[in-house]
């Protein structure tokens, strides 16, 4: 007899700390998800925070006054606008970015950079 409630004392003793074990998994596993929620809500607020700035830049008269200025190409009264043909927009692009070096030199200091 007393070795049957000794067996059944063990058994029990072992579902309980397999329980608490399953248990203890299932939270470790849960607190990953919160954490991982919390970072992603952390990243969204910040998203959040940076498209209200954007949006109050964009209903600012100076962001419409740009766009209808650089997209539009429109002018204000008074002013004229001055249109260059392509040629010389090209040549004066190619004089600021010119860089005399051969491509694969470029390369090297891309991956290798030194100084000049």
């Amino acid at each position: 007899m007393r070795r049957i409630f000794f067996f059944a004392v063990i058994i029990i003793s072992f579902f309980i700390i397999y329980n608490l074990l399953v248990t203890i998994y299932t939270l470790w596993q849960k607190e990953k998800i919160i954490s991982q929620i919390h970072n992603d809500f952390n990243n969204e607020q910040k998203k959040n925070k940076e498209l209200t700035n954007k949006l109050i830049e964009a209903e600012s008269g100076i962001f419409l006054e740009n766009q209808a200025r650089n997209k539009l190409f429109l002018v204000k009264q008074g002013e004229s606008q001055i249109i260059l043909p392509l040629v010389i927009m090209a040549s004066i692009r190619n004089d600021k970015n010119m860089e005399i070096r051969p491509n694969w030199q470029k390369w090297l200091n891309l991956f290798i950079p030194f100084k000049e």
